[in-house]
């Protein structure tokens, strides 16, 4: 669990540095605000934040959970850094991609944007050409904080979980390890609401921070 913690922290440091990228590349769209009042915006947002990296996740963080005997298989923890490594890197390649489409849009993408390349005479593989040659710089950030993302994920693999695979291990673990599976299930579900309020968080919700502007 205290893996899992570890790497759910890095999705949301990589999200909190996707929005100091993108306010500072939108910075012309938003209201000047003073600085003790931007700070708490983005601190505001870390709740944002945690309901997308769980759902984003939530597949990942279900694997990583399952209590069984042989999790410390270099099969099955491979498999799950390479679900983290794609799912993640989607994820973050949609926030850079905001960095450089917000100003022709002035909303973050959402799934209309792929409306965009099946309209007439819209080619994605035409496009993309250009693309990449008017804002290779997206695809750089991206490809920097991927590379970064991968680095923290392999500093918080540890060779421990040995016990997982000894002929010692007793039913009791699989009795704690599920305890502690569903305590930290119930705060994930938690988080993905955005708290303990009757309707999941929304964009609506960030009108209680912010005005209409800055949402």
């Amino acid at each position: 669990i205290l893996s899992l913690v570890r790497r759910l922290g890095i999705i949301l440091l990589m999200y909190f540095v996707c929005r100091i990228l993108f306010y500072f590349f939108n910075l012309p769209y938003f209201s000047v605000l003073p600085v003790k009042e931007t700070f708490l915006h983005f601190i505001y947002g870390i709740r944002f934040d945690i309901s997308a990296v769980v759902i984003s996740n939530v597949l990942f963080i279900i694997l990583s959970l399952i209590p069984f005997r042989n999790r410390s298989n270099k099969v099955y923890l491979r498999s799950l850094k390479i679900l983290f490594y794609g799912i993640n890197s989607i994820a973050i390649l949609s926030n850079c991609i905001d960095l450089a489409y917000f100003r022709f849009t002035l909303k973050r993408t959402t799934v209309d944007a792929f409306s965009f390349f099946t309209m007439e005479g819209n080619d994605l593989f035409r496009l993309l050409p250009l693309f990449l040659k008017d804002y290779w710089y997206v695809f750089v950030i991206w490809i920097a904080l991927v590379v970064w993302m991968v680095f923290l994920y392999r500093r918080t693999e540890q060779k421990q979980d040995s016990g997982m695979n000894s002929s010692r291990y007793k039913f009791s673990n699989y009795i704690y390890q599920g305890i502690a599976s569903i305590l930290f299930s119930a705060l994930c579900i938690i988080g993905y609401r955005g708290g303990l309020q009757l309707r999941p968080i929304g964009v609506i919700d960030a009108g209680g921070y912010t005005t209409a502007r800055n949402i």
